[in-house]
Order: structure tokens, then sequence, then C-alpha cells
């Protein structure tokens, strides 16, 4: 198990986030739960919400977070959000 900052630190070192400083980088909703399943996403979808649920999601990292509908998601989902600095060596 490992925690959302914890995973959001070494996500941050390894994309080289402090590059695109002006962009949307590391955590986009904090969370304390373990996380025992993280999803992985490009960009939010209607059933997006379902999906979390049906398969017990702590976590989100997600691409494209600018649709997302936190209010949708259970409130203890943690989310990290990475942009530029994936798409950018």
């Amino acid at each position: 198990m490992i925690e959302l900052e914890t995973l959001a630190k070494f996500l941050d070192i390894t994309l080289k986030a402090e590059q695109f400083a002006e962009d949307v980088n590391g955590v986009y909703q904090h969370s304390t739960q373990p996380i025992h399943r993280l999803g992985l996403i490009l960009e939010p979808w209607a059933e997006l919400p379902d999906w979390v649920r049906s398969k017990q999601i702590d976590a989100l990292f997600c691409h494209r977070p600018w649709k997302l509908e936190l209010n949708q998601l259970p409130v203890a989902i943690g989310i990290l959000a990475y942009h530029l600095s994936l798409m950018k060596p």
C-alpha cells in the first residue's frame, strides 16, 4: 500500500513536474486513505463514477482532469493529475 502524497512526490520527481509549474501537476484531490487500487484514466467519461465504485478504486491518476465532476465521485477518493509533464520528455 502507498499513500497519495508519497506517490505524488515520486511522480513529481520522475515526471520532472517542476518544469511545468504553470500546469496541473500532483494532487488534484487529497485523500488520506491508503491506495490498494489505482485507476489510470486519460480523461473523465460519463460512467466514471460507476467504474470507480465497481472496481473499488482508491485513487485516480488522470491525464486531463478538467472535466472531472468531483461531486460524483466517492468522497474519499484521491486524485493525481499530470498533463504536460506526461507529454514532454
